[in-house]
C-alpha cells in the first residue's frame, strides 16, 4: 500500500515513521531508510509503499481494550445522567463525559493497569 508517511525521527541510521492506516488509526514504525520505500518526498513528508514493515511503535491499544456497547447503551445512560437534549449535553459536559466512561466501562485506571501489566510482561 501507498501512504502518506511522516518523519518522526532519526536514531542510529533507523527512521521514526508515522502514517494514518486503513482503520484510519495513526501508527508509527521504526523502519531503516534501506526497507523503506520512497516514492516521492517532500521535506519530511513522503509517499511510501510498506511502512508497516518496520518494527511497531508504541502500544496497540486496540489489540487489549475491548469495548462492547450499542448506540441505546449510549442513550440510556445519557438519560441516567441528566442528558436529554443538545442543551444538556452543552450545559454539562461532565455528565456526557460520566456517560461515555459508564457505557464504555473504561477510565484512566484500565489504562494504566494495563500499561503495568504489559511493561511486567516485557521484563
Amino acid at each position: 500500500m501507498v501512504v502518506e508517511s511522516k518523519v518522526i525521527a532519526s536514531r542510529n541510521g533507523m527512521l521514526l515513521i508515522e502514517w494514518v492506516d486503513e482503520l484510519n488509526l495513526p501508527r508509527r514504525n521504526w523502519i531503516t531508510d534501506t526497507d523503506l520505500f520512497v516514492i516521492d518526498r517532500k521535506g519530511d513528508t513522503m509517499m511510501v509503499i510498506g511502512p508497516e514493515r518496520g518494527y511497531p511503535y508504541g502500544v496497540e491499544w486496540e489489540r487489549y481494550v475491548d469495548l462492547q456497547t450499542t448506540p441505546v447503551d449510549l442513550c440510556r445512560e445519557l438519560r441516567k445522567h441528566g442528558i436529554w437534549t443538545t442543551a444538556d449535553a452543552r450545559s454539562n459536559p461532565e455528565s456526557v463525559r460520566n456517560a461515555l466512561r459508564c457505557v464504555y466501562g473504561i477510565d484512566v485506571g484500565v489504562v494504566l493497569r494495563l500499561s503495568k501489566q504489559l511493561e511486567s510482561s516485557e521484563e
